[in-house]
This record gives structure tokens, C-alpha cells and sequence, in this order.
């Protein structure tokens, strides 16, 4: 019940023990399946901040950039992005974005 009055910090730990899981070397298929299954969505700036928590934590950073390529995967399709803001024309990630 307290994931209802909560929310965020729920979603937050359930996708903590899942990119947990990933790094124990759980398949990532059986994850996905975990999250479309406890998490229907998860606002992208919850994904940074547990990412973030779990560096602070002591999980090495590379270590979390390294299997950023399976978290992605595996939140495809599931990362509210509606809070996200444009990207003003001439902003180095708009320069970056045409460039390649």
C-alpha cells in the first residue's frame, strides 16, 4: 500500500533491484519482464537519480556506464519522457544530434 502513497520512491527502489539484477548478471529478458510487470512507466529523472544512488553507494561508475546499453534496452518504451524540454536550436546537444 505504501508504493500508493509513494510512489516515486517505490518505483525508484523496484528499479534499483532490478539494475541490480541486471548486474548480477540476471537475463535481461527476464528483467524486462519484472518491470513491464511491477513498473508500467518510470519518469526518466527517477532512472538517472538511481542510477546516481547506486554510484554513491559504491558501484563503480564504470561499471554503470558499462551496462547503461542493457538498462536502456531493457527500459525501452517504459521511460516517461513527457517532462522532458526541448532542445533549443544551436544547444551543443542539438549541434551533437546533427553532426552525427
Amino acid at each position: 500500500m505504501s508504493e500508493l502513497i509513494d510512489n516515486s520512491r517505490f518505483r525508484k527502489k523496484c528499479l534499483k533491484e532490478l539494475i541490480l539484477k541486471l548486474h548480477d548478471g540476471e537475463s535481461a529478458e527476464k528483467v524486462r519482464q519484472v518491470l513491464i510487470g511491477t513498473l508500467q512507466s518510470i519518469p526518466y529523472g527517477e532512472v538517472v537519480e538511481v542510477e546516481q544512488e547506486l554510484i554513491s553507494e559504491g558501484l563503480p561508475e564504470s561499471e554503470v556506464l558499462k551496462q547503461c546499453d542493457i538498462h536502456g534496452e531493457v527500459l525501452r518504451g517504459h521511460v516517461d519522457q513527457s517532462g522532458a524540454k526541448e532542445i533549443p536550436p544551436g544547444h551543443p546537444v542539438d549541434v551533437f544530434i546533427h553532426e552525427s
